[in-house]
């Protein structure tokens, strides 16, 4: 009974096997030919895994040409034969994910039972196809010095990949793939599809089971959808016929970690200790149940584990207040600066049409006038005093104190996969992969530990699971079905929920439960939970007919998500400014103070009370059919020619429960009032025209050369959207002060005012506004006419293959994004408008900037997006990339891409969206990249000292991996502060805020910029970055800067590893590995940007770095502290 289980079992997920990708697997094809050149038809072409003796059959058509789809990467046997001709049998046929490599046979009059054996590699020349990418072997990678071991670390060798900042392998935020950023790109694991509902790389794969791993950078055959032109492709191995496993551990201890630059103390001077392990393990084989099933040649398992334990101090610098400011002074006597005036908001008060608000004399807040809130509050003994000076500004000193918290961190990652041969033309397999994650790094500027926010953590669960099966019909029509089920969920935990802070704090007429919020106080938040899920279902079919190579599918993608979180019922109180007004009520420049100031005043200018009613539930599916032919013209000439079609469900809630602006409707809330919110049960028209070309030209004009050119347009998938729900989901009570009001509406130690005025739930279950001020109404508007964003990409390159394992390629690639989305600001005015306004009607301009929400186009509403398409970006790249086969114990990738991205993309449809069109944030110039892998010539095996004894295990078995890259910084965007003019009101006129004016000459880092000087712990010691501030000044009073974004490169970014392995054979079939890793031995730093925000009243932060260890290269993303790993292994 055990037994017809365990057989029926495969035939069971072949039943269910619904589809996934074929973008894990690989093909052969290829023409036989007799002695005079003409085809032979039905020759039978066998197809054999060498590590699991799997077959496939099939044969050559009226062409002669044959072709095998869907093959996992791996080494094969060859073997083609045919009445009245010899035998031909090709070995070490090693084949990588999603290549199409030709085997092409002549075969010889003979017999079939005589053999002509051919041995020689395949060429690394891609004459099949089109697309660009860059393939890594999973042995090869294991053995690099990557931190952490982060499969996504790849993306550091890949030619058109840039970085924004200092990005790192075990996230995506900051890679780009030839322009797209990275939550467009796509990631398909062992062929099922990987990419968060919300967007972000779903599994984390365990680097020891890797067995190949693809980046395609431009023009994607059909089969590949949602990516907008770049795909990661992880192929995992697979058991065989024998046993094997590996085991090991990666340590490092404080002894082995450099400081880091920041970093004042080492972890010995401050008593800490570093902990960080990594241990891993696999072990794959046959199935085989003793007296059972016995599964060589049919089925094969392999699982895998792998976790991750960070035990480390990591310096932080923080800002806490001065014991002066404790006490209310915050004159900053002895600091050589001049502070900020600060104003009592209690004070505020309109005489005779005209505004007023008294200053503190010296600026000292006496503890007589103290809300007596504030005075519990600070009982509480919140904050942890300064341990050093800091940096003096206009509002206060920050940076003031430092530490070393002891962050932790827990990983754990299991993976299984489970193949089975049912017959000769049916394969199945199924995979499963599950991990968690859980950290915490305190806030050590927190004494109370009831207001350290990192109290609140979250637990980070991910599983995925996937079933399929190929089945061959017949020699020429085979079928690949498959299905995918991911699941994501963060638990949210809070340790200060469920207790009466209010009552604590001394804030009557409020509810127990949450933490009170309020302005200048560290705010604990409440639990929630996150679930997010996807279903992939996907059928592929492939056909070959003449010299045609059809592969045609339909692919469904349905996602969802479940989040809850608990709102603050106990209040969000803002407190008012301790800015001067001027007699029309709008803050006058360079005054006001810290927050902390505005807690002693204890001054309420709003505050809200939230009670969550439903979750959110957003749905979506994505439905996609393709078609893909691969069209032999000529021997030399293949045409890839492809076309995708795509549709998207319009974004919604499963209830409906979902909102939009109507501007042409009157108000349901302010009477004669345009504008109202909507709750329409379709947001948007579904866009059905997204067809997807792709065409692409592979001509082996020698034969070591290659030409290709591909063509690729891809529609962008919007992850998971949040459809609007404006009027749903919480009931709020507001307590607002009124528009063009600026007194305060109570004291913190008086409370709200009761009864709290909260708004009654419609009939159809909205929740109206209710409030006096109503620059807090916020609306979005989606466009009816919506469409999905796309991305045309496109690439010419020549491959040179100059000797068997030297691969020589030119590459220009190119990317275009079109009307990506945007969320536009409506509520405005144009510039000219007010500018005009300012021009000729001076006492109306003032009255508008004293109540700019008076002088909306909809004074019913504050903030109203226009959910719309429009941003658009171009890049342009050339690389060029040397490639090594491993031959002679070395192997090697290195290339040098010069590359330019543009893009523009707006916040308000009436600025004028070329103001800022400029490069791309995460553009750089000049990027260099080499990696290799050497074994030294000595010991078994190899030239010299091929021999075993002791002489091999003292010289032979070892090897070396090298990294090392360079690149041109990213740009830099600069800002003002301190201007003693006044601008434009930003709430209502749409206006490009906070850009300085340009003195004619361009920023540019200050030569030697790499020597910032002896004391690199204070800022105003630092020698500057940036040449001079003298390149700008203050625009004219209520003009805007003329200079532009992104205008000038912040530093280089440079990064070396290495490692170093030794091996040494105990039998025949144990092998025991010491590795050495060192990363950034040279001290190469990588630095935050300096400060580019340009001050005249307080030059001292401008162009110098905040010496802070977060403010500088990791070495999770190269170019951080030195350190180095100890690595012990057993294979077997």
């Amino acid at each position: 009974m055990l037994k017809r289980w365990i057989l029926g079992l495969p035939t069971l997920v072949c039943l269910f096997a619904l589809p996934v990708y074929g973008q894990d697997t690989a093909t052969l094809t290829g023409t036989v030919t007799d002695p005079t050149g003409a085809v032979v038809v039905g020759a039978q072409v066998t197809v054999t895994n060498v590590a699991t003796n799997i077959e496939t059959v099939t044969e050559t058509n009226s062409e002669g040409i044959y072709r095998v789809p869907f093959l996992r990467p791996g080494t094969y046997r060859v073997t083609i034969s045919a009445a009245g001709f010899k035998r031909f049998v090709r070995d070490n046929v090693t084949l990588s994910v999603g290549a199409t490599a030709p085997i092409n046979a002549s075969l010889e009059i003979g017999t079939v039972t005589e053999t002509v054996e051919v041995r020689t590699a395949l060429p690394l020349l891609e004459t099949e196809t089109s697309s660009t990418g860059t393939l890594v072997k999973g042995d090869y990678f294991y053995r690099m010095p990557l931190y952490q071991r982060h499969v996504r670390s790849i993306l550091y060798l890949t030619p058109g990949v840039t970085v924004s900042g200092f990005g790192w392998g075990g996230e995506l935020g900051g890679f780009q793939i030839n322009g797209e950023s990275s939550d467009r790109i796509g990631y398909f694991e062992d062929g099922m599809y990987g990419v968060r509902p919300t967007g972000g790389w779903t599994t984390d794969t365990i680097q020891n089971t890797i067995d190949e791993l693809k980046v395609l950078t431009t023009a994607l055959p059909a089969e590949y959808g949602h990516s907008a032109g770049g795909a990661l492709v992880v192929v995992k191995k697979t058991g065989a016929n024998e046993l094997h496993g590996l085991a090991s551990n990666l340590v490092r201890v404080d002894a082995m970690q450099h400081r880091r630059f920041f970093q004042l103390e080492t972890f010995k001077q401050q008593g800490v200790h570093l902990l960080f392990m990594q241990p891993d393990a696999n072990i794959s084989g046959p199935i085989y149940i003793p007296k059972l099933y016995d599964g060589r040649n049919r089925s094969f398992f392999l699982f895998a584990w792998q976790k991750l334990i960070e035990k480390q101090s990591q310096q932080r610098i923080y800002t806490v207040p001065t014991a002066a400011e404790l006490n209310g002074d915050f004159s900053m006597a002895g600091s050589g600066i001049t502070p900020y005036q600060i104003y009592d908001p209690r004070t505020t008060r309109l005489e005779n049409g005209l505004w007023y608000r008294d200053p503190f004399p010296g600026n000292i807040i006496p503890k007589s006038t103290w809300d007596p809130v504030a005075k519990k509050i600070l009982d509480l003994n919140i904050w942890v005093p300064p341990n050093r000076t800091g940096t003096a500004t206009s509002t206060g000193y920050i940076d003031n104190f430092m530490a070393m918290p002891y962050k932790k961190v827990f990983w754990n990652n299991y993976s299984l996969r489970l193949d089975h041969q049912l017959s000769q033309s049916l394969k199945s397999f199924f995979n499963w992969s599950y991990n968690d994650r859980w950290e915490r790094l305190p806030d050590m500027s927190i004494a109370n530990p009831d207001f350290d926010s990192t109290r609140r953590t979250t637990t980070n669960a991910q599983t995925t699971m996937g079933i399929g099966a190929t089945y061959t019909i017949t020699p020429t029509l085979i079928s690949e079905a498959r299905l995918t089920y991911y699941r994501f969920k963060a638990d949210t935990t809070s340790p200060v929920y469920g207790k009466n802070w209010a009552g604590l704090f001394g804030i009557p007429n409020v509810e127990a439960g949450s933490m009170p919020s309020i302005t200048g106080v560290p705010y604990v938040g409440n639990p929630a939970v996150d679930v997010q899920e996807h279903f992939n279902f996907r059928e592929d079919v492939s056909k070959l007919y003449g010299k045609h190579a059809f592969k045609m599918g339909y692919d469904l993608l349905r996602v969802r998500r479940n989040t809850y979180t608990i709102t603050n019922n106990a209040g969000s109180f803002t407190l008012a400014t301790t800015n001067g007004l001027y007699t029309n009520g709008s803050a006058i420049p360079n005054t006001g103070g810290k927050d902390l100031t505005r807690l002693l005043t204890g001054a309420v200018s709003s505050a809200t009370f939230t009670v969550n009613l439903l979750s959110t539930l957003p749905r979506n599916w994505i439905h996609g059919l393709y078609f893909q032919d691969d069209w032999k013209i000529r021997p030399s000439v293949t045409l890839n020619l492809g076309v995708r079609w795509q549709v998207q469900s319009v974004m919604n809630n499963k209830y409906g429960q979902q909102s939009s602006f109507d501007p042409n409707a009157p108000d349901n809330i302010v009477a004669g009032a345009m504008g109202v919110i909507t709750h329409p049960a379709k947001l948007h028209n579904k866009d059905w025209n997204n067809f997807q070309p792709r065409l692409g030209m592979a001509w082996q004009a020698r034969r070591n050369m290659v030409v290709r050119a591909g063509f690729g347009l891809s529609t962008v998938d919007e992850r998971l959207p949040n459809p609007p729900t404006e009027e749903y989901g919480s009931i709020t009570a507001r307590i607002d002060t009124p528009s063009g009001d600026y007194r305060p509406r109570f004291q913190l130690s008086a409370g709200p005012i009761l009864p709290l005025q909260w708004p009654v739930v419609r009939s159809n279950g909205t929740i109206p506004f209710v409030g006096t001020n109503y620059g807090s109404r916020t609306a979005s508007w989606v466009d009816p006419n919506r469409k999905s964003p796309y991305s045309m990409n496109w690439n010419f390159n020549i491959q040179y293959n100059f000797t068997t394992n030297y691969l020589l390629e030119l590459i220009y690639a190119g990317n275009r994004g079109v009307n990506g989305f945007e969320s536009m600001q409506i509520n405005q005015w144009p510039y000219d408008w007010a500018w005009n306004l300012y021009q000729t009607n001076l006492t109306l301009f003032n009255t508008m900037r004293g109540n700019p929400q008076a002088y909306r186009p909809f004074t019913n509403f504050g903030t109203i997006n226009f959910l719309t398409n429009g941003a658009n970006s171009v890049y342009h790249s050339g690389t060029v990339k040397l490639e090594k086969r491993y031959s002679y114990g070395l192997s090697f990738l290195t290339y040098y891409t010069y590359a330019k991205s543009i893009d523009s993309s707006t916040g308000n449809r009436l600025i004028p969206r070329s103001l800022d069109r400029a490069r791309s944030g995460f553009d750089r110039t000049h990027q260099y990249t080499g990696s290799m892998n050497y074994e030294l010539p000595f010991g078994k095996g190899r030239k010299w000292l091929n021999r075993g004894g002791v002489w091999d295990a003292i010289f032979g078995g070892y090897d070396m991996v090298f990294i090392y890259r360079i690149s041109s910084g990213n740009p830099l965007t600069f800002g003002f502060a301190g201007s003693p003019y006044s601008y434009m009101p930003t709430t209502n006129i749409a206006y490009r805020s906070g850009r300085p004016n340009s003195t004619g000459d361009r920023a540019r880092l200050r030569d030697g910029w790499a020597d910032i000087g002896g004391d690199r712990w204070t800022r105003a010691n630092q020698n500057k970055l940036i040449h001079s501030m003298d390149f700008f000044r203050y625009p004219e009073a209520f003009t805007f800067g003329n200079v532009g974004r992104n205008t000038m490169d912040r530093q280089r970014f440079i990064d070396h590893e290495f490692s170093a392995q030794k091996e040494w054979k105990t039998k025949e079939r144990f092998t025991i590995q010491f590795r050495y890793d060192f990363q950034n031995p040279f001290k190469w730093y990588n630095l935050g940007p300096p400060d580019t925000t340009v001050n005249f009243t307080n030059p001292a932060i401008f162009g110098t770095i905040e010496p802070s260890t977060g403010n500088e290269g990791t070495t999770a993303s190269g170019g951080g502290q030195p350190l180095q790993n100890i690595t012990l292994a057993i294979r077997w």
